[in-house]
C-alpha cells in the first residue's frame, strides 16, 4: 500500500505538467525592419505628392514640409517595390527616387530653412535599412579605392538639427560617385551658399541628382555592386523669403530659381555660379520634368529663368541674365521618363 501511494505521489507532478502544458523555450527577439516613413504613391496625372506632409511645419497652413507639393514628382516614381528603377522613398528629412540599376538616386528633394541647421555631429555611412527585398544594398566598401567620393545629394550640413536627421542623409541611397574636385569644389560651394540663404531668412526647395551625357558613357561602374558613375551633377533650387502660410500660393513668375549643371570630372574648377543654366536646359539633359506641382504658366516661366549667381538678391526676382554658358545635353539614366 505504501509503494502504491509513493507511485501516485510521483505521478502527480507529471500530471500537472501535462495539464498545464510544457513551458516553451524563450524566443530570441527578432530585429525589426524599419518601415518607410510616409511613403505614398504619386498622382501619375498631376505629378503631385499625395498624403500628409512628411516634415513638421514651422508655421500653420504651410507646404514647406512637403517639397514634392511644389517641385512635383519628376519621374513619376512610386513606392511599389516592383518599380525598382523609380522607387519612391519619403522621409521627414528628404524624399527621393531610387534607381536600383544605377545604384544611386534619380533625384532627391528636400526643404531647407534655418532651423534645419544645427550642431549635430557627422554620422557614418550605412546601407539604407528601408530598401525592400530584391534591392541591392550598397555599402561604403563599394567606394573603397575607387577614386570617387561618396557624394551626398542632400548634404550632411543641411540636416544637422538632430542626430537622427543627420544619420538619414548618410544612408547610401542618398550617395552618388563624385570626383573630389567637383564634390569638394563648386558642388560644396553651392551647398554652402544655400545654407547662407536659409540663415538670412529664406526657405529653399531643392531638387538634386546626376545624369549621363550619352548611352555609351553609362558603362563605367565602381565596386562589387556595380555603381554607375554619372557624367554630371545638377541642382534646381527655388528660393522664397521665409513666411508662414501656403508657400505654393506665394510662388509666381518672379520667384528666384537657381539651376546648375556641373561636369563630374577632375578638371572642374571655379565658383559654383560658373555652372548656372536653366531648368528648361536641365529637363533636356535629364529627361525629367520639373515644377509639376505648380500651375503650368508659373512653371513654364520659372523654367526659363537664368540666375545671376552669388550676386543675386536673396529674395524676390533675380532678374533674367543672358549668358553664353550652355549646359551639355544628354540623358538621365536607365528608364528616364518625362
Amino acid at each position: 500500500m505504501m509503494k502504491k501511494q509513493q507511485r501516485s505521489l510521483a505521478i502527480l507532478p507529471l500530471l500537472g505538467i501535462f495539464l498545464t502544458g510544457c513551458p516553451k523555450p524563450a524566443t530570441p527577439p527578432q530585429p525589426m525592419r524599419p518601415a518607410i516613413t510616409d511613403s505614398r504613391p504619386a498622382n501619375s496625372k498631376s505629378g503631385e505628392f499625395l498624403g500628409k506632409p512628411s516634415r513638421p511645419s514651422a508655421g500653420a497652413d504651410t507646404t514647406a514640409d512637403d517639397p514634392l507639393a511644389i517641385l512635383g514628382n519628376p519621374d513619376d516614381a512610386t513606392d511599389s517595390p516592383r518599380n525598382q528603377d523609380h522607387f519612391l522613398m519619403a522621409r521627414p528629412q528628404m524624399t527621393l527616387s531610387y534607381n536600383n540599376t544605377l545604384r544611386f538616386p534619380n533625384w532627391v528633394a528636400w526643404h531647407l530653412e534655418a532651423r534645419d541647421i544645427g550642431d549635430a555631429e557627422r554620422s557614418s555611412f550605412i546601407p539604407d535599412p528601408n530598401l525592400p527585398a530584391g534591392f541591392e544594398a550598397i555599402t561604403t566598401r563599394d567606394y573603397s579605392n575607387s577614386g570617387y567620393d561618396r557624394g551626398h545629394n542632400c548634404p550632411s550640413k543641411d540636416r544637422t538639427a538632430s542626430a537622427e536627421d543627420n544619420q538619414v542623409v548618410f544612408y547610401m541611397t542618398n550617395i552618388t560617385p563624385q570626383f573630389h574636385e567637383m564634390n569638394g569644389g563648386p558642388w560644396e560651394g553651392l551647398e554652402s551658399y544655400c545654407r547662407k540663404l536659409a540663415q538670412e531668412g529664406n526657405e529653399l526647395y531643392i531638387l538634386c541628382g546626376h545624369g549621363f551625357n550619352s548611352e555609351s558613357k553609362r558603362t563605367k561602374t565602381i565596386g562589387d555592386d556595380g555603381i554607375a558613375v554619372p557624367n554630371f551633377g545638377w541642382k534646381l533650387i527655388l528660393v522664397l523669403p521665409e513666411k508662414s502660410g501656403d508657400d505654393r500660393s506665394r510662388i509666381d513668375e518672379n520667384t528666384r530659381v537657381i539651376a546648375v549643371q556641373m561636369e563630374n570630372t577632375k578638371r572642374i574648377s571655379g565658383p559654383w555660379d560658373n555652372f548656372i543654366t536653366t531648368a528648361a536646359e536641365l529637363e533636356k539633359a535629364t529627361e525629367l520634368r520639373f515644377f509639376k506641382g505648380l500651375p503650368d504658366s508659373v512653371a513654364n516661366a520659372l523654367k526659363q529663368k537664368h540666375d545671376e549667381g552669388a550676386n543675386s538678391f536673396t529674395s524676390g526676382s533675380s532678374g533674367f541674365k543672358k549668358s553664353n554658358r550652355r549646359s551639355s545635353g544628354g540623358s538621365f539614366g536607365a528608364g528616364g521618363r518625362r
